[in-house]
């Protein structure tokens, strides 16, 4: 598969996201002379099904890409108790997992064309770039995250919730720099080297405006 390589809060900060995930994540702002924001929480099983739909509608007879982009089978029966997370009703809400590192670089630049895409159809002049998040910019968002209560049980996204969250519990998260985040202490965010085999792993995306 070709790598896709990418140059890659509270309500008041809270800008509306559209498109890739139907209006469902909000944006946070971390940097706004920068002009950067920060997903609101992880990507969901059902933002990954919007891609895969995508992907498949492109893809004609040539179904090798779409299908090395579905998530790893055996972590999503381990973390969700089934391997048939698209269909399961009670799951789309869920965080995604399961994905390698070059998965999640792919979605995000899939989300950079995708949205980038719509905006020229809506004649909008805004354009922004998707990618996974350094470790620097989560522990940024961390530290503007209201709710710091450490839960590791695995549960649904609220997407009426346009604040951040998540972020050292649910999920662990992949960053930018390889990084897993598996908790917080008082000097900071917990993490290890990703190894590509830890199953409850999800992600989330910084969207930096380009244009």
């Amino acid at each position: 598969m070709k790598k896709l390589v990418l140059i890659a809060v509270m309500s008041l900060l809270y800008v509306s996201q559209v498109m890739a995930d139907n209006g469902k994540n909000a944006r946070i702002a971390l940097d706004k002379t920068q002009k950067s924001y920060i997903d609101a929480h992880e990507v969901t099983i059902s933002d990954w099904k919007v891609y895969l739909e995508d992907l498949k509608a492109k893809s004609g007879d040539n179904v090798t890409y779409y299908q090395l982009s579905l998530p790893a089978a055996d972590i999503c029966k381990s973390v969700y108790g089934t391997s048939d997370i698209f269909t399961n009703a009670r799951l789309q809400d869920m965080p995604i997992v399961g994905l390698t590192l070059e998965q999640m670089n792919a979605y995000c630049g899939w989300r950079t064309d995708f949205n980038n895409k719509k905006s020229m159809e809506k004649k909008s002049q805004d354009r922004y770039m998707y990618a996974l998040p350094t470790l620097a910019q989560m522990q940024q968002a961390y530290d503007l995250q209201v709710d710091k209560t450490s839960n590791k049980e695995i549960s649904a996204i609220d997407n009426k919730v346009k604040t951040l969250s998540g972020i050292a519990d649910n999920v662990n998260e992949v960053t930018a720099d390889g990084k897993v985040i598996t908790g917080s202490g008082s000097y900071g965010l917990r993490y290890v080297d990703f190894d590509g085999k830890v199953s409850s792993v999800g992600f989330r995306c910084v969207i930096t405006k380009i244009k």
